[in-house]
């Protein structure tokens, strides 16, 4: 029984000093050898990989085409590579000894050259290399061949040991059997596999009963272990890395065997399927096999060309749906519908011309809209055109339903051109109504029509109306929408049902308003938390971007303590936007950016002045001016509201800032506006034509005070009449919300003048039409919920009326103002505009004591 003894201390501190001392000088030593090493061999060893590369060409390249490996018919392969061996192994088995052993060594030479071409192989699919840019050029798989040749290792070495030991190196004893040789091979390649090849700790002896003859056999038993070493060990571990690849999808020459050798077209179908699947699925070697075959090199072959239109189609959905990101899936896919798209396949086969007609105009339409830029419009144009005339083709060969679909992807086009660019006078979108309702009529009325194709023309028909009560033609009703049956909507019914609901609840600002608001919200987010290969990039980044246009709009609508934690929210969705959209969906990702301006304006007028308020004001304004100059949205009709909102923006950065900042900055505004009401785009579009009227009211009402006299009166009449034409086009779109704001700067700008002039016809003149103004605004304002500017025009309301009531003497008019103050009072004795009570009392002490005086 071992006994549990500790050793001596003298004895293990002597054992560990040796152990450390031995350590440390080979620490030492390794580093010293290791860099001298590195200096003196530098040349040496760069002349040694020169000649080692050389000979791994030899034998990947001339030995590998000795035995058929360049044939690419695998019959005439085979037959070299088996008439090689086999010849080579009778050759060592009859031959005299001295003549084998040279024969069988150059078959041994011959496998490994079979490793190594194996070896090149593999090494250039990991790299994704096409078959004509490998180093040693072709598509076969070599696996088959590489375990044909490492058999014939057994074949070669058991018959060269035999044939060694009649040359006396090695010795077998006659006492063992006549498999002694190949019983030696086994043993050797068993201890030449790495970790098992230590089973000799445990006494296990070559049984073989082979001897090596000293001194004349040690090289050669060296040579032959070294051989099998570099043949079993390399093989193996490049089997494994080889073996984990395709586990790991990153090699799928299985999927690409399978598609080459399909004889059917089901047989094609699947094989496609399963490369697209691994696609999908972020796998980028397949999406570089599905681009070789729809654009192959011009020094490739080139597949047939119904493949070539599969493996397009394919990328065209794959670059739709997002799974592939960015713009190179959907360039790809047009480049090869060029390449196919000539007179020789319109005349030879129209309909797969006129589908890839069709195709390719789809993926140019995709392109343009998530890409922008200045040419969108031109792109989108000629997409339609491409749409039209594969649709006329299509119905002209009896495809209806393909027809169709062109048709309405050529209505989306139209649709999307005149959204994107609304200065398009060849398209005036009030007639998309009724070309599209009228392509709705002509499919329902057939016996048998698409219903998918129905819903979407529906979908895109509803989308057109909603854009056009954006711009000013007509209005969307809250009260409409909220009343609609709560169903399942596809995604994309989902998205624009947003859209509607977000314009909607702007337009309106109503109370009803952020139920349907919270509704979509909700409906949105069920989108965004879902996987995200559920949806496609492009679809996650609209919801996203939708999600930020609602927290954008409730920080527009609120102004209780709720209002910082939706700047936030809108903050936050701005930023997912980006990092969902960014990349694939540019034009998304640069839109999402004039939110984000938006929202910051806003909170730095929430923000006490300072710092930290400054800094949010150069944030927005920064924001702002790289929308503006962003090349996605060059001559895009967003560009307007950008500029519209950039307007607003400085307007509020003026406020409360230094004197000539804030000149320099309302000037800005009023030059701003000008030009955008100078511009076609805005004189076609009412909606935004009355917002820019707004805005400069504004802006000039701001300046006014920090003019001169008489330039104040002229920028004040000025910023009436501004006021005054974009309440009448505010009213004309049923958008309750502008004309309220419109209504308070008309009557903000004659209360000014009514000051300037003090007395007199034309004093009583702006007095009036202030009041006027500022009482129909009243009426029309919510002061719990817009108690801000509720009590902005309330308070001016008073004003006029204490100034008419003063300068005409009238009593009853400054009893009345006594009790407007009196309820002002009271509605704002809680709440954000408490902190103006005292000023509010001591203009009201000041009326009664006037009221006072007139008495006695």
């Amino acid at each position: 029984m071992m006994k549990l003894q500790m050793p001596d201390m003298a004895v293990a501190a002597t054992q560990l000093g040796v152990a450390a001392a031995g350590a440390v000088l080979f620490l030492i030593m390794g580093m010293i050898v290791v860099a001298g090493v590195q200096r003196a061999t530098r040349w040496p060893l760069a002349t040694l990989s020169l000649g080692f590369r050389s000979l791994d060409s030899v034998l990947a390249l001339q030995l590998a085409g000795l035995l058929g490996l360049d044939e690419t018919q695998g019959l005439r392969r085979w037959g070299r590579l088996v008439a090689w061996f086999l010849g080579l192994a009778i050759a060592g088995a009859f031959l005299p000894a001295v003549v084998a052993t040279p024969l069988l060594l150059f078959g041994l030479a011959l496998v490994l050259a079979v490793v190594r071409r194996w070896t090149w192989d593999e090494e250039d699919r990991a790299l994704g290399l096409a078959a004509h840019h490998k180093r040693a050029p072709g598509g076969e798989d070599f696996n088959n061949e590489l375990v044909a040749a490492l058999s014939c290792v057994f074949l070669f070495g058991a018959l060269l040991v035999w044939r060694l030991a009649e040359l006396g190196f090695f010795d077998l004893d006659p006492s063992a059997a006549q498999g002694g040789n190949i019983l030696y091979v086994a043993s050797e390649a068993l201890e030449a596999l790495p970790i098992i090849g230590n089973i000799e700790v445990f006494g296990y002896d070559n049984p073989s009963g082979v001897e090596v003859v000293q001194p004349t056999g040690g090289g050669a038993a060296f040579v032959f272990r070294l051989v099998l070493d570099v043949l079993v060990i390399g093989g193996l571990l490049k089997a494994a890395e080889i073996a984990g690849r395709i586990a790991r999808k990153e090699d799928i020459r299985r999927e690409e065997q399978a598609l080459a050798v399909a004889g059917t077209e089901a047989e094609v179908n699947a094989a496609l399927d399963a490369i697209v699947d691994l696609a999908r699925r972020g796998n980028s070697r397949a999406a570089r096999t599905l681009e070789t075959l729809a654009l192959p090199p011009l020094d490739g072959e080139a597949p047939r060309v119904g493949l070539r239109r599969a493996a397009a189609d394919h990328l065209l959905a794959l670059g739709e749906e997002g799974a592939l990101l960015g713009p190179g899936a959907l360039n790809t896919a047009m480049l090869a519908y060029d390449v196919l798209l000539t007179p020789q396949l319109l005349e030879q086969d129209p309909l797969e011309y006129h589908l890839c007609l069709a195709a390719r105009s789809q993926a140019l339409y995709t392109l343009s809209l998530r890409t922008g830029g200045a040419d969108a419009a031109e792109r989108l144009k000629t997409a339609a055109d491409g749409l039209e005339k594969a649709a006329r083709g299509l119905h002209a060969l009896g495809h209806v339903r393909k027809a169709d679909k062109a048709e309405l992807l050529y209505w989306a086009a139209v649709t999307e051109r005149a959204g994107m660019m609304r200065d398009t006078p060849d398209v005036d979108p009030r007639d998309l109504v009724h070309d599209v309702q009228a392509f709705i009529d002509r499919m329902t009325a057939r016996t048998v029509s698409d219903p998918e194709i129905v819903a979407e023309a529906r979908r895109l028909l509803s989308g057109i109306k909603v854009s056009l009560s954006a711009h000013g033609d007509g209005a969307v009703d809250v009260a409409d929408l909220a009343a609609e049956p709560d169903r399942a909507r596809s995604p994309m019914e989902l998205l624009d049902h947003a859209a509607a609901v977000i314009l909607a609840v702007g337009q309106s600002g109503s109370a009803q308003g952020f139920a349907l608001l919270d509704a979509v919200a909700a409906q949105l987010k069920s989108i965004l938390d879902s996987p995200a290969e559920a949806f496609p990039v492009a679809i996650r980044g609209t919801a996203a971007y939708r999600m930020a246009q609602v927290w954008r709009l409730r920080v527009h609508l609120i102004h209780d303590q709720t209002r910082p934690q939706a700047i936030q929210q809108a903050l936050h969705w701005v930023a997912e936007t980006k990092r969902i959209a960014g990349r694939d969906v540019p034009r998304v990702g640069s839109a999402v950016q004039e939110i984000e301006a938006q929202v910051l304006s806003i909170q730095a007028a929430l923000t006490p002045a300072g710092p930290d308020q400054d800094r949010l004001i150069a944030r927005s304004l920064e924001t702002y001016r790289r929308v503006i100059h962003d090349p996605q949205l060059a001559g895009d009709a967003l560009l307007e509201q950008a500029r519209a909102n950039m307007v607003i923006a400085l307007i509020g950065a003026a406020a409360g800032g230094e004197p000539a900042l804030a000149v320099s900055r309302l000037r800005e505004a009023e030059s701003l506006s000008g030009e955008m009401l100078n511009s076609s785009t805005t004189a076609r579009d009412r909606a935004m034509e009355a917002s820019i009227l707004l805005n400069r009211s504004v802006a000039r009402c701001s300046l006014a005070p920090l003019e001169s006299t008489e330039h104040r009166r002229s920028l004040l009449r000025s910023a009436a009449d501004d006021a005054e034409a974009a309440a009448d086009l505010f009213a004309a779109t049923g958008n309750l919300h502008g004309e309220t704001l419109a209504l308070k700067s008309f009557g903000s700008a004659h209360a000014s003048l009514a000051e300037i002039e003090g007395r007199g016809p034309d004093a009583e003149f702006h007095a009036r039409s202030a009041l006027t103004a500022l009482d129909r605004a009243l009426t029309l304002l919510d002061p719990q919920r817009q108690q801000g500017l509720w009590f902005e025009a309330a308070f001016a309301a008073v004003a006029m009326m204490e100034h008419l009531g003063r300068v005409d003497q009238d009593r009853p008019m400054l009893e009345r103002t006594v009790t407007r103050f009196d309820a002002l009072i009271a509605a704002s004795r809680e709440g954000p505009m408490a902190f103006h009570m005292p000023f509010l009392e001591q203009r009201r002490s000041k009326i009664l004591a006037a009221l006072k005086d007139w008495k006695t």
